[in-house]
């Protein structure tokens, strides 16, 4: 059916959504997969990560190398949704992840923000933020004897 002019249809949907590229993404992460992974991340160069200490990677080039090695390393990778908001163009996930690194006497807890953005009818993620939660307190600390 042709369009009338002024009117334009309706983008078609994507292949995978919203949902669906979080999970690839996150399967990628949770078992080293670079190839997966990188199918998941946005061509546009400006992409930024923040570190959990607050160190900013700017630049899609760098984002991928420091991805590349972090892949590469044996660690077991948990997490739980804390967020998940979408809109027509954007959505984002806020995850508590607990990292274990074999060695590593406790795991590392933090805060993981993604962003993902609904570019050329793909979703692609676009911005990557950890933030370190502190360390769990001990209950007995403080108790009176």
């Amino acid at each position: 059916m042709p369009l009338i002019a002024g009117c334009s249809a309706e983008a078609p949907a994507p292949e995978c959504d919203f949902d669906c590229t979080f999970d690839r993404h996150m399967a990628a992460i949770r078992q080293g997969d670079f190839p997966a992974f990188e199918a998941t991340i946005t061509e546009q160069p400006d992409f930024q990560l923040i570190y959990p200490g607050g160190e900013r990677v700017e630049g899609l080039e760098a984002y991928m190398a420091d991805m590349r090695e972090f892949l590469a390393l044996d660690y077991d990778f948990q997490y739980e949704i804390v967020e998940k908001q979408v809109t027509a163009e954007m959505g984002f996930a806020l995850l508590d992840v607990t990292f274990t690194m074999e060695g590593q006497d406790a795991p590392s807890r933090f805060y993981l923000l993604l962003v993902f953005a609904l570019q050329d009818g793909e979703w692609w993620l676009v911005h990557d933020q950890n933030t370190r939660q502190p360390p769990a307190e001990n209950s007995d600390a403080g108790e009176a004897e």
